[in-house]
């Protein structure tokens, strides 16, 4: 999927997997292939594509560059975090979204989230960064209902109870001492519904390759006290 938008990294991967062991990369003709991807502002990086969602991606919050992508009809598809407050905001062209709000905070915003589901927005994408909580929240997101499961423990009574509901995990975001899962009703039913969740303490690789042979595809990823 990350390839489709990105032809270079489609190249990058294809010379590095077929690389025998004892073979001495290349290493200015690897970094060559990403030249074109950098413009004078090496923070915001366009991808253009045919028939394809265009992205748009800038390395650190600016609520003024927010504001000029919405003006430009992109929308924020995935928002990440890091301990040291930074974080990375993903806007794409294409989606269903017709309106989107956001709000940093240093506490979950249930109360701000509350009133947003009034109006008719659902939280769409959802980060930390060490402490402070980044939701989104958008207008035509798809879904007819939604909830959330905050605990200072996995919420797995609650995650189950929701599921006999017709709700599925649709965001995941974690502090070091407190997680926050979002459930939601879809408006179209999908054609599998089966969906399930795992903790561990490393990436669990064999575990998710053999879920690949069973259909079920990873959906949510967040990192707290334990990966999830």
């Amino acid at each position: 999927m990350l390839c489709c938008f990105c032809p270079p990294l489609k190249q990058f991967l294809e010379i590095v997997v077929n690389m025998k062991f004892d073979e001495e990369p290349n290493y200015s003709k690897l970094i060559s292939l990403f030249d074109g991807l950098i413009g004078p502002n090496p923070a915001i990086r366009p991808i253009n594509t045919e028939g394809a969602q265009r992205l748009s991606v800038k390395l650190a919050k600016s609520v003024e560059w927010i504001m000029e992508q919405w003006e430009k009809n992109y929308y924020i598809s995935s928002i990440a975090g890091a301990n040291n407050g930074s974080s990375l905001v993903v806007m794409s062209k294409g989606t269903q979204y017709t309106q989107q709000s956001y709000k940093v905070s240093d506490s979950f915003p249930f109360k701000w989230i509350n009133k947003k589901w009034r109006e008719g927005f659902y939280v769409t994408s959802m980060a930390t960064a060490g402490s402070r909580w980044g939701i989104v929240m958008s207008r035509n997101a798809g879904f007819s209902d939604q909830v959330v499961e905050l605990d200072f423990l996995y919420p797995s009574e609650g995650i189950h109870r929701r599921w006999d509901n017709g709700f599925r995990i649709t965001s995941t975001a974690a502090t070091f001492d407190q997680a926050a899962l979002i459930l939601s009703v879809p408006r179209r039913k999908p054609g599998d519904e089966t969906q399930e969740t795992l903790r561990t303490s490393q990436f669990p690789s064999t575990h998710v390759k053999e879920k690949w042979a069973k259909n079920l595809y990873l959906a949510c990823l967040c990192y707290g006290r334990t990966v999830s």
